[in-house]
């Protein structure tokens, strides 16, 4: 987009419009200038957060039933305690009574057994298709 736009400020230029000439050669160096700090600092930040997320967050098996969530035969929580779940790309959130915050992530034919146990536990589900801030429905 950015060598698009330099040609058509270049054109603004041949066709005497100065002003959109500026403007153009504003936004595209503006637009360099970011690809350029994306290149050097922003890939790395996003492969730091890749690397924490995947690699050295831990990892065990949940164990979902009727009775509530175990982790390594220990009970997290019951399902009466769950206040709400959101399921986004994947990962549910579930918000309990005392605004705690767990994250599963799911793969398959998991998901929807997970979503089947929600429902027949008449917990408030919503699937998300774009992002939001979870922590906004832990405060209420």
């Amino acid at each position: 987009m950015t060598p698009v736009l330099f040609l058509l400020s270049i054109g603004c230029y041949f066709v005497k419009s100065y002003p959109m000439f500026y403007v153009g050669m504003g936004i595209s160096i503006i637009a360099l200038i970011w690809i350029i700090w994306f290149q050097s600092k922003g890939k790395k930040f996003e492969n730091n957060v890749h690397e924490f997320v995947w690699n050295k967050s831990r990892y065990n098996k949940v164990e979902i039933a009727i009775q509530g969530i175990k982790l390594e035969d220990k009970k997290i929580c019951e399902l009466k305690e769950i206040d709400r779940v959101f399921l986004y790309k994947g990962f549910f959130f579930l918000i309990t009574n005392e605004k705690k915050l767990l994250v599963l992530k799911t793969v398959g034919v998991e998901t929807e057994e997970l979503i089947k146990i929600i429902k027949e536990a008449d917990i408030l589900f919503e699937k998300r298709e774009e992002p939001f801030n979870i922590y906004e429905y832990c405060k209420k």
